[in-house]
């Protein structure tokens, strides 16, 4: 019977420690796309253009180049 508690116990913190892992790779998570959203709305206002628009125009450069 002890051992049966032991094994519940011993799957309950490995459980315990999953799920802390997993909210700490949540928060990082987090934190990357506010970074990226924040690279996106400095670039955006460096340029005066949102980046839909850079991203074209990069892409029809791109093209452009490609053909001569």
């Amino acid at each position: 019977m002890k051992s049966d508690n032991k094994e519940k116990f011993d799957r309950l913190q490995q459980e315990q420690r999953d799920l802390d892992e997993s909210y700490r790779q949540s928060l990082r998570n987090k934190i990357e796309r506010q970074d990226l959203i924040d690279s996106i709305i400095d670039v955006e206002k460096k340029s005066g253009k949102d980046l839909v628009s850079l991203i074209i125009d990069r892409k029809r450069k791109e093209n452009n180049d490609k053909k001569k």
